[in-house]
């Protein structure tokens, strides 16, 4: 059944994220970029497992030992007497997994059109070569705006990416501004984007 498949599979991801997230302090894995890689692979193994491993396993057949509501025969000196659940506890917890699913997909919709409605916000500088010259040297095409109340950079979209700078910003020296723009439009070149949304999605699921 799905929902018995799924809590061994959650179980199971349980066990391999625990273990999994210890290593990069056990090892002293301090780089970002190899961080950044072993966690990833770290989440294609707990989406692939199912895949990497026959449906029915013996933890799956535990598991629906354990949440499976079933007919428990008790032996008696009269007979064998049969006792029923009287409450669905696979129904319920199907139900509070979809909800979480639609409370966090909610969640994640707002977030979304909060940011489309800042698309527009603050305003756009005139041509400048310390706009110009980072993304010719990074490849990208990113519209840049400065937003003023704005606490930190804050840089979205795929096709049409947009890298929204707070306006306190320009008080900066120069090579600050520098940084702050070419680690935004770093994000843009790696498409980090579009792995978040993914991995927003895979979180609601």
């Amino acid at each position: 059944t799905l929902l018995t498949d799924l809590i061994a599979w959650s179980a199971q991801v349980a066990c391999i994220v625990a273990i999994g997230g210890m290593v990069p302090t056990l090892l002293r894995l301090d780089v970002p970029g190899v961080r950044y890689t072993y966690f990833r692979a770290l989440l294609a193994l707990c989406l692939f497992l199912p895949w990497m491993q026959g449906r029915q396993t013996a933890l799956t057949r535990a598991t629906m030992d354990a949440f499976a509501p079933v007919l428990i025969g008790v032996s008696s000196p009269s007979g064998t007497i049969s006792l029923a659940p009287t409450f669905p506890w696979l129904t319920a917890l199907g139900l509070c997994m979809a909800l979480g699913i639609l409370g966090r997909g909610a969640w994640i919709a707002v977030g979304l059109r909060r940011l489309a409605r800042l698309r527009t916000a603050g305003y756009v500088l005139p041509w400048n070569e310390e706009h110009d010259e980072p993304q010719r040297a990074l490849g990208t095409r990113a519209e840049i705006r400065y937003v003023a109340g704005l606490r930190q950079p804050v840089t979205f979209g795929v096709r049409r990416p947009i890298v929204l700078l707070p306006d306190s910003l320009r008080a900066h020296p120069l090579h600050v501004q520098r940084a702050i723009l070419c680690h935004e439009l770093i994000h843009v070149q790696r498409r980090d984007w579009m792995w978040l949304v993914g991995e927003e999605a895979v979180r609601a699921v």
